[in-house]
């Protein structure tokens, strides 16, 4: 008999099993357990069970955790989480994957409705209502994170995901983004999964590796003393090395097999010293040992159960297997273990507890019982589902149902949903008779990959690609992967020649393909890709997205090509109707608006990045290019001086960049991440950003990511008193036909000029920059001001500032502060130490309501240096980023939970940080917030 111990879902209490997030309705959601009960029911695992609870006491106080266990079906995940949950009063909610749904945008994330439908709803508007088709990764990740904070925030709230291995992509990157976001919230996140190669299943590792707050375990086979001690525990005595080593070579250590062998088994077979145990070696044999055990009836009510996979109703098990009274049987084959019986909020389901149980059962059928069962369960499914259902029970081939499957797909990537196309494409393929149709959906579904930029699911398919027929799909697809590899030599060759396949077989949406791949190859390699855009946009073949990312291609190449004015009209988009930005023109406006950023623009750059920023905090879609919008809105806060909302943009930007940029935005990506943190004092995550932008531009070299890279880089060493460095840096991008944010790049090295003691130098290069529209002329003036003071030509360097001081916009604070830092220099060449003191007090303040740490200390030595002890007491204490933006909303007039739903945290973190700005303000109110931050930063925003 089947036992719920070690691999099957058990609540060890008597209680009724709740597996899934649907525990309230039966009233035992709390799982107040003793200590002992959870973990009686496993053997072995002492370390990853210390390793769990110490993840559990940790979130229970308040630092928030993540735990990844990896391991096969049936080695014990479940039953080890929860052994581990027994010993600490918690509320548990419970998602369990479906892999009829792993291409069902939010299927899995639907679950969650039963819960929060009890709770007050209106702070999840997206998850209370079902599965959030539609929204943005952003809004669900960020409701979860509020879920996990807020759902109960005085104990300790579990979330635990199975199988995530069966997550659709969307709900497997909401997880992850809000895995990311958690911080001071009681919640541990528990994931189980076999593992994979897609770009969501991989995003797992990253927050699991996080010192601190994440933990991965890797459950491998029991070894020879586990299995002794699990027949000590069955039969009372304990196993002979020699018999227990044949108990665990026979079964694999596998903890399933080996309990259905010490359950079936009488201690004269176990403690036998050789010989086959008395159940096959297979597990799949044993379980269908069981299954054979027992009555006909209940037998056909568990094959219904495992040929529908999913746990249902038991009214509908009942009509599927033919029962009049599901009663006896129902109780037969949950006592034998193949079947489980949930109360949930939507009534009494029965379900195989274990995906393993599922195989050996549907195997063991015969084919036509099997059918006969997949006819009788079609009736009660409907849609995608009853598709991907008998995709998943087919017999061998079957064209006529890959052709349905092949049609969906094509649906799903008309409206972007690559992934559920991908899932389509791949089981047409695999049930499709015709070799030719066979290597043709499958290869559609990896250029589906490298267009969605899942790169590492991609090349695990490589091989396949090789050994598929010859023909233009298959040399388009190597180009693709080959340039995805960075070997734009070889996939320029491949590309020339998928063109002439072409001319023998015309096919406009391959043709389109190339077009596109040629014309991000040229980009790459900074030439002109305009002929091969025009093709992209002049072919009736071509997906609405790669019309897009044409035009996002083709001002690039104006830019390149220093051609800024047929850059931005490559990228125009309707007018937004009643300020509502249509999703597919989010990539264009972004793109826009960073070009008019590059070229000084700053008007129009803000007017476009601020519609994106709008959309995107709306928690609409954005169907490509999300990171580089988050880049280039962090980009244009730090240029404009708004830097505690770069920080934020920042934050949230390397919060989504693991699982949703490509490969193309990461370059861009990370050194946008890398000066941003350089600015604010965090040196050691900004190396490591420079560091990733680095090696992403080794593989994707471009004008435009060279220039990144050179820009973070050069500031970072500014900053680290190493203007050697930076001139260096900028050294390395400096070309005639390298124009893109030349103007920056000079300012820079005007900068590098005067720290190294040039500032003659440095005056004609910031000179060259003045007169130009936008922030950087108004910085380059002050620049010129400093270094013209250094020359010791003091009313010039005077009437200079004052120039600056009207170039510079009221709300940019970083300029302000860099003018009262002149200023205060100024003074001091005249003697006026009072004057100076005022002026660098006045500029430390405006650098600290930014967060720009480093220069808050080029500030305080300074004043050192004028008097014997400290700056003057009335200075901000230090407060953290995070702490300096939550002061900031609060300051504004938001509300706790409309500054949670800003910063994308938990109402929770707010009050948390809340508590630590009044402590070091010395404050007890929000009012008395507003007027110290009007008092001591010059604004009650910091700005």
């Amino acid at each position: 008999m089947l036992s719920a111990g070690v691999g099957l879902r058990s609540d060890g209490d008597g209680s009724c099993s709740l597996p899934s997030w649907r525990a309230d309705a039966c009233g035992s959601a709390d799982r107040e357990r003793a200590g002992v009960t959870g973990a009686s029911s496993i053997v072995g695992r002492t370390a990853e069970l210390a390793l769990l609870r110490t993840a559990l006491a940790a979130a229970d106080s308040g630092r928030s955790q993540f735990v990844l266990l990896t391991a096969p079906a049936g080695m014990g995940k479940s039953t080890l989480v929860e052994a581990a949950l027994s010993a600490v009063p918690h509320r548990l909610v419970r998602v369990l994957a479906d892999p009829l749904e792993s291409s069902t945008e939010y299927g899995a994330l639907a679950q969650l409705a039963p819960v929060l439908s009890g709770a007050a709803a209106a702070p999840w508007p997206h998850l209370a209502a079902g599965a959030p088709v539609g929204a943005s990764v952003l809004a669900v990740g960020a409701e979860l994170v509020r879920v996990l904070g807020d759902l109960e925030p005085g104990r300790l709230l579990v979330l635990l995901v199975e199988d995530a291995q069966w997550l659709d992509g969307a709900t497997a990157a909401a997880v992850q983004f809000a895995v990311r976001r958690l911080t001071v919230e009681r919640a541990l996140v528990v994931v189980t999964t076999r593992g994979g190669v897609r770009s969501v299943d991989l995003g797992w590792q990253r927050p699991s590796t996080a010192a601190g707050s994440g933990a991965a375990v890797e459950l491998g086979p029991l070894t020879e003393d586990d299995v002794a001690e699990l027949a000590r525990r069955h039969h009372g005595r304990r196993l002979a090395p020699a018999a227990a080593a044949r108990l665990a070579e026979q079964t694999g250590g596998h903890p399933l097999h080996a309990r259905l062998i010490v359950e079936t088994a009488s201690w004269e077979q176990l403690s036998a010293v050789s010989g086959p145990l008395p159940l096959s070696r297979s597990l799949a044999g044993a379980i269908a040992a069981s299954f054979e055990a027992l009555s006909p009836a209940a037998r056909s009510v568990v094959a219904a159960a495992a040929v529908v996979g999913r746990p249902v109703e038991i009214r509908m098990l009942q009509a599927v297997a033919g029962v009049a009274d599901p009663t006896p049987v129902v109780e037969e084959a949950v006592a034998a273990g193949l079947l489980r019986e949930t109360l949930t909020a939507l009534g009494r389901t029965l379900g195989v507890p274990h995906p393993l149980i599922v195989t050996a059962v549907r195997d063991a059928l015969e084919p036509a019982h099997r059918r006969a069962i997949e006819a009788a369960v079609l009736p009660f499914l409907s849609g995608e589902t009853a598709l991907r259902h008998r995709l998943g029970a087919v017999q061998g081939y079957d064209e006529a149902l890959a052709v349905e499957a092949t049609e969906a797909a094509a649906a799903r990537e008309l409206v972007g949903h690559l992934d559920g196309a991908i899932g389509l494409l791949l089981s047409a393929a695999d049930i499709s008779p015709d070799p030719e149709l066979r290597a043709r959906r499958f290869l559609r579904a990896v250029g589906l990959m490298a267009t969605q930029g899942d790169i590492v699911r991609a090349f695990s398919c490589r091989a396949d690609v090789l050994a598929a027929p010859p023909s233009s799909e298959r040399t388009v697809v190597l180009a693709a992967l080959t340039l995805l590899a960075g070997q734009l030599s070889a996939g320029r060759d491949l590309l020339a020649q998928a063109r002439q396949e072409l001319v023998e077989t015309p096919d406009a949406r391959l043709e389109a393909s190339v077009s596109l791949l040629e014309a991000t190859r040229k980009v790459l390699t900074g030439t002109d890709g305009m002929a091969d855009v025009d093709g992209v946009l002049a072919n009736p073949g071509a997906h609405p997205a790669w019309r897009q990312l044409a035009r996002v291609l083709g001002a690039m190449s104006q830019m390149i090509a220093g051609r800024p004015e047929d850059a931005v009209a490559m990228v125009q988009v309707p007018p937004a109707v009643g300020g509502v930005l249509d999703s597919g023109d989010v990539p264009l406006l972004a793109t826009r608006g960073g070009i008019r950023l590059w070229t000084g623009d700053d008007g129009a750059a803000a007017a476009d990045l601020a519609l994106v920023e709008q959309h995107i905090r709306a928690g609409r879609p954005v169907p490509a290019l999300l990171a580089l919008s988050l880049a280039l809105i962090a980009e244009w806060r730090l240029l404009s001086g708004h830097w505690t909302e770069s920080m934020a943009t920042v934050e949230l930007l390397l919060a989504v960049e693991e699982g949703d940029s490509r490969a193309v935005e990461r370059p861009i990506v990370h050194a946008v991440a890398a000066r941003v943190l350089a600015e604010h004092g965090q040196d050691e995550r900004a190396l490591e950003q420079l560091q990733a932008a680095r090696a992403w531009t080794e593989l994707l070299g471009s004008q435009t990511n060279r220039v990144y890279v050179a820009i973070a880089a050069a500031v970072q060493a500014l900053l680290n008193g190493d203007p050697a460095a930076a001139a260096a840096e900028l050294d390395a991008v400096e070309r005639p036909e390298i124009q893109l944010r030349a103007r920056e790049r000079r300012l820079l090295r005007a900068s590098a000029l005067l720290a190294a003691g040039s500032p003659g130098p440095a005056a004609r290069v910031a000179g060259d920059v003045v007169g130009h529209p936008g922030s950087v002329a108004a910085e380059a003036l002050v620049v010129l001001a400093e270094a013209t003071l250094a020359a010791g030509d003091l009313p010039d360097a005077d009437a200079v500032l004052r120039s600056a001081s009207s170039a510079i916009p009221a709300d940019n604070a970083f300029l302000r502060a860099r003018e009262a830092q002149v200023r205060g220099e100024m003074a001091l060449r005249t003697g006026n130490v009072r004057a100076a003191t005022a002026a660098l007090t006045v500029a430390r303040g405006l650098f600290a309501g930014i967060g720009a740490w480093p220069r808050v200390a080029q500030c305080e030595n300074r004043l050192a240096d004028l008097q014997s002890d400290r700056p003057p007491a009335g200075g901000p204490p230090l407060l953290s980023d995070r702490e300096l933006e939550v002061a900031r909303l609060v300051a504004l007039g938001l509300s706790n939970g409309e500054a949670a739903a800003r910063l994308y945290v938990s109402r929770k973190a707010i009050e948390f940080h809340l508590t630590n700005v009044y402590a070091k303000l010395g404050i007890s109110s929000r009012r008395q917030l507003a007027d110290r931050l009007q008092r001591l930063l010059g604004s009650p925003t910091g700005r």
